[in-house]
């Protein structure tokens, strides 16, 4: 089991030449606020790990755990990758509430209505409005969107 989202992180900070959560969202390639998200959640995401793993050669079972030699000798195995992909992929999809009927009919007619506005963009944007205006439920689902 991995340890908390800051236990991992003071372990990054530790052991890389990372000073903040900007540079960390840098060498990750996404937005500081995808970290402060994960924080919230109090998950690290495993896909993070692998990128520290290839970019800097820690150990990811010591940067999950604290536990085992700090610095790998080789990168991650596509086994060690899948473990840990896998792993973090299904605690996700449990956590994760389930859809109602309403959320997938909704995200079926918000998808169609993305790709309308992509071919033309005039012909969607009354229906769009009239939906948003007088249905709360899609109002509320594009809001969560």
């Amino acid at each position: 089991m991995s340890d908390s989202f800051k236990e991992i992180l003071d372990r990054v900070w530790k052991e890389t030449d990372l000073k903040n959560q900007t540079e960390l969202a840098e060498m990750l390639g996404i937005r500081s606020a995808s970290i402060s998200d994960a924080k919230t959640r109090g998950k690290f995401p495993s896909d993070w790990v692998v990128k520290i793993n290839l970019k800097y050669g820690i150990n990811p079972a010591w940067l999950l755990t604290g536990e085992g030699p700090i610095i790998s000798n080789s990168p991650p195995t596509t086994e060690e990758k899948n473990r840990i992909w896998g792993e973090t992929r299904k605690e996700e999809l449990r956590k994760r509430p389930r859809p109602t009927q309403e959320e997938r009919h909704l995200r079926h007619i918000v998808e169609w209505m993305d790709d309308e506005f992509t071919k033309y963009p005039d012909n969607g944007l009354s229906f769009y409005l009239y939906l948003r205006d007088n249905y709360d439920s899609f109002r509320l689902f594009i809001e969560k969107k």
